[in-house]
């Protein structure tokens, strides 16, 4: 496995693990709050219990339970209390409402720092106050929750290092086969582009040797086979591009707006021969030779055959013109190549930059070729490599626009 597959295993493997640990970190923290709260319910419904309890059925102080302090009133108004009473007790506003005819009540009081409950009630002609300090019951949630977290911890630690392990083991084959094919489809490409090249060579020395000799249907076909391998050779290339996994090749300054006035001059005598006007506007078109301000840290000869592929694109399908526009701001360089064809369907964005697709009608193209779906395939692929993004959209007055946003010289992609 190469080296870059083993760094997009890596990493699929941490963002998988990373997903699985956020996703049991928010099943534990509901899991943990919802334990705490029952826990926190049955504490308090036990409390009420023995309260309600000690109220009823203590005759004296003294036999309270550990934990628990009474405070008896006499019908003559004399009152017995447990030894130890803390400070702050007995809540006095209870006992005289209950001594006065209330509903037994339970309230809370807080002295000291410390939480106290207090069930207040008559029982045989006296009237009852029962005190429980709930620092335990506190105690005891405080280390409920300890656990909680010590095991929930634990367990997103085990289950993330497990998930790595997991991810890879079941990644690994699937890294290996995207291996072989992308190495085959480079392999591929690269070998067959020498015999095309031969192909080429030879068929215009044929071409030269049989010219005068030759009539004009033998020429036609010579310039066709010229043609058919030119056209192959421009697919491998596309595909070598494609099948390219290193993200971060050898990068140097590249000067787009001289590259789309390249590619322009290029394009002309095919677009003259069907009668189509390819016209650069923008960044770098008034000042030929001069270096523009729509520079970009990239790949010179990956950005060259996107911005081939755009104007090929835009050639086969426009009617009269195609406008190559590069322009500068915000950081950002935008090439937009439009078209005055019959544009792209509804509802084609969502599927126009996978490989092999193809949206408008092959019968409208104005050059008869066959288009395979690589070349805005290829687009898409050169700009998410370059921390770019690409889009299409209608042209105005009809036709469409395929547009390729890339950050200028020295700006942070992931800002884009």
């Amino acid at each position: 496995m190469s080296n870059d597959a083993g760094v997009e295993l890596r990493r699929a493997s941490f963002r998988l693990a990373l997903v699985t640990g956020v996703l049991l970190v928010v099943l534990l923290a509901i899991t943990a709050v919802t334990v705490l709260y029952v826990v926190d319910a049955s504490q308090r419904e036990a409390s009420g219990r023995q309260l309600e309890d000690v109220t009823r059925n203590v005759d004296e102080p003294n036999e309270a339970p550990s934990g628990v302090w009474v405070v008896i009133v006499a019908p003559d108004g004399s009152r017995s209390a447990s030894p130890g009473l803390p400070s702050g007790l007995p809540d006095e506003q209870a006992l005289e409402a209950v001594a006065s005819g209330a509903e037994p009540t339970t309230t809370h009081v807080v002295s000291n720092g410390r939480d106290y409950l207090v069930r207040t009630a008559t029982a045989r002609g006296r009237v009852v106050q029962a005190i429980q300090d709930e620092h335990e019951n506190a105690e005891e949630l405080g280390r409920v929750a300890k656990a909680l977290a010590i095991a929930g911890g634990t367990a997103v630690v085990l289950s993330s290092l497990l998930a790595i392990w997991l991810a890879r083991r079941a990644m690994q084959p699937m890294a290996r086969a995207l291996a072989l094919q992308r190495k085959f489809v480079m392999d591929a490409s690269h070998e067959l582009r020498t015999p095309l090249t031969l192909l080429s060579t030879r068929v215009q020395l044929l071409k030269r040797k049989i010219g005068v000799a030759s009539n004009d249907d033998v020429l036609k076909d010579v310039d066709g086979v010229i043609d058919d391998s030119r056209e192959l050779t421009e697919i491998l290339d596309d595909l070598l591009i494609i099948a390219d996994t290193r993200e971060k090749g050898l990068r140097e300054p590249v000067d787009l707006a001289a590259l789309a006035d390249s590619v322009v001059e290029r394009a002309a005598p095919l677009a003259r021969q069907r009668g189509i006007t390819v016209q650069r506007t923008g960044d770098g078109a008034e000042r030929t030779g001069e270096r523009s301000g729509a520079v970009t840290d990239g790949a010179p000869v990956a950005l060259g055959r996107a911005i081939v592929a755009l104007v090929d694109n835009a050639i086969a399908f426009a009617s009269s013109r195609v406008t190559v526009a590069v322009e500068t701001s915000s950081g950002h360089i935008t090439i937009a190549v439009s078209d005055d064809g019959p544009g792209f369907p509804p509802g084609a964005a969502e599927t126009v930059f996978e490989r092999f697709a193809s949206h408008r009608d092959p019968q409208l193209q104005t050059g008869g070729r066959p288009h395979y779906g690589l070349g805005l395939a290829l687009v898409a692929e050169v700009a998410e490599r370059h921390g770019g993004s690409v889009s299409i959209a209608d042209a105005a007055g009809g036709g469409s626009v395929v547009s390729v946003r890339l950050p200028a010289r020295g700006e942070d992609p992931r800002h884009r």
